[in-house]
């Protein structure tokens, strides 16, 4: 049950990650909803990294500017 809890708890991170992520492109580049989603999947596609890996990249690049 712990082990449950603890992956139960880092999934709840990584989407609370993605909704922050897709949040910074709807604001600074004016996407949609689905379209900063459409967008962090192909960029974690391309990059070959998981969603919140996508996520911490695009978040580091609008917390820099």
């Amino acid at each position: 049950i712990e082990e449950e809890n603890k992956n139960l708890k880092a999934k709840l991170l990584e989407q609370k990650l993605i909704a922050r992520a897709k949040g910074e492109l709807m604001n600074h580049e004016g996407m949609s909803e689905q379209e900063s989603h459409t967008y962090l999947q192909k960029y974690a596609m391309d990059h070959s990294l998981t969603m919140g890996d996508a996520s911490r990249q695009i978040l580091s690049k609008y917390s820099a500017d």
